[in-house]
């Protein structure tokens, strides 16, 4: 018996779209219901052997492994279930010995499987950012644990975003570009003050040392008028001496009233 109830449902083999009576219904007739089925069963079957041939496939890769005395870093990397950076990685560290020749870079299996054989027992490693430390730096902290650094020799990257008037993004992304060597305290990082002063000085903001005077562009918005698209375009055009204050960015004023003035 029929229901009721009447559904337009769209057929899952054929893509028609088709009346049905029932919610569970998925197909619109039994050749398609009878195709559908027989098309799960060809899949399951392609998969049944697909997974064979895999499973072929790895027992091979296995008896090579078996049977193979020297690996490449990509076997090797499978072989010691790691990634192929990381073999690399081991190997330019020394780790891993390796014979390196024109378009080829080999490795003994054996010298692989002495890793486990010399190895020593596991030990808990230490943070990354201590490992880094500077050798005197942590003398020093080991002689006294309440050593706090210097400030007549380091300095921090919020001291030099203070001193230099930016943003402690701009002064950590200039360290980092001048590959400055830091050393991490009490979840702080500090920098040798002297090596700070010089990447900083060299700057495009400093090279303008003898500009005082600056115009901020709300100043020059308010004074000349002037929109922040056409401040930024006038400083691009012009090439106006900048530099920048915390989180503001300044003009010269000689360099913009001269370029405003002379307009007028």
């Amino acid at each position: 018996m029929r229901s009721r109830n009447v559904y337009r449902k769209v057929c899952q083999f054929c893509g028609q779209t088709f009346t049905a009576y029932t919610a569970v219904t998925r197909y619109c007739s039994k050749p398609c219901a009878d195709n559908a089925r027989k098309a799960k069963l060809r899949q399951e079957k392609l998969n049944l052997v697909t997974k064979q041939e895999q499973d072929k496939s790895l027992d091979l890769f296995d008896l090579k492994f078996q049977k193979a005395e020297v690996l490449s870093p990509s076997t090797a990397a499978v072989y010691m279930g790691l990634s192929r950076m990381t073999i690399y990685r081991y190997m330019r560290c020394g780790l891993i010995p390796c014979i390196q020749m024109p378009g080829k870079t080999l490795i003994k299996k054996s010298d692989l499987d002495k890793l486990f054989e010399s190895a020593v027992p596991y030990t808990r490693r230490e943070n990354a950012a201590r490992r880094r430390y500077n050798p005197q730096f942590a003398e020093e902290k080991k002689e006294n644990k309440s050593f706090v650094a210097p400030d007549s020799k380091y300095m921090t990257v919020k001291e030099a975003a203070a001193k230099y008037g930016m943003c402690d993004t701009t002064v950590l992304k200039t360290i980092r570009k001048a590959k400055l060597h830091g050393i991490s305290f009490r979840n702080a990082w500090f920098y040798d003050r002297d090596e700070v002063d010089k990447v900083m000085k060299t700057r495009i903001e400093f090279a303008n040392a003898d500009i005082t005077e600056w115009y901020t562009r709300d100043e020059i918005k308010q004074r000349y008028g002037m929109t922040d698209t056409a401040v930024w375009s006038m400083a691009y055009d012009h090439n106006i001496p900048k530099r920048r204050k915390g989180n503001k960015m300044l003009y010269s004023k000689s360099h913009v009233d001269a370029i405003k003035l002379g307009k007028k």
